[in-house]
């Protein structure tokens, strides 16, 4: 998810009830530079397993807030011939 540049990723978490961890997905350092040019900051939440589609679409609705929303699955691997 992508959060515009003025809001705090921890009060996203706690208004859209995210689990979290939220981790920085694209790390650019905020300095005064990248705040001033309006540098964006993506970040991969954790949420509830099987409720993946919803919460996306649940962001989507609120571009005041996010920016840019996408899915990205995470692969849990297995052992081959399992």
């Amino acid at each position: 998810m992508q959060i515009h540049q003025c809001r705090d990723i921890q009060m996203i978490l706690r208004t859209y009830g995210l689990l979290g961890p939220a981790t920085r997905y694209i790390d650019v350092a905020e300095t005064d530079d990248t705040i001033a040019n309006g540098a964006t900051r993506w970040y991969r939440v954790a949420v509830v397993p099987g409720t993946e589609s919803a919460t996306v679409v649940e962001l989507y609705r609120h571009p005041e807030d996010i920016e840019y929303v996408q899915l990205i699955p995470k692969f849990v691997g297995a052992a081959a011939g399992s």
